[in-house]
């Protein structure tokens, strides 16, 4: 698999591009782990930074709208780490990037009170290694 520095993500969705960039644009006020960064009018993009619920993590994900005609609009994602670090296979990245495309979608559809976070759930294995990890480190 190659080394990438961003995971991206189409839909669609069935409004103007007037009303889906108003909606996008209000997404930090209806959840704490979205911030506003900034509008690209060069590249016609929105960046916003994503943190991960219980863990220092954060991600750039910049929003793209593309009118397709007067009432439908295409939604591009694209979501990096906020360092511009490389990966090859990263669940975290990948979760990040459904978290926020599951948020815009509620956003966009006025059902935001049924939104909820989907975090990654850790194997038995994996818990165990990083407990025992953590213990030889305090040890040492």
């Amino acid at each position: 698999m190659p080394k990438q520095t961003f995971l991206s993500q189409d839909f669609f969705i069935n409004s103007s591009e007037d009303f889906v960039k108003e909606k996008i644009l209000n997404l930090p006020k209806f959840f704490s782990h979205i911030t506003f960064v900034k509008e690209n009018t060069i590249v016609q993009s929105i960046k916003f930074l994503y943190h991960t619920a219980g863990s220092i993590k954060e991600y750039h994900i910049d929003v793209s709208i593309l009118s397709l005609n007067k009432n439908q609009s295409k939604i591009t994602l694209h979501c990096s780490y906020t360092n511009g670090s490389v990966f090859q296979k990263d669940p975290y990245i990948k979760n990040a990037l459904q978290n926020f495309e599951a948020a815009t979608k509620a956003c966009l559809n006025n059902t935001i009170s049924d939104y909820e976070v989907c975090n990654i759930k850790r194997k038995p294995l994996q818990k165990i290694y990083n407990y025992f990890a953590s213990m030889v480190a305090s040890i040492g």
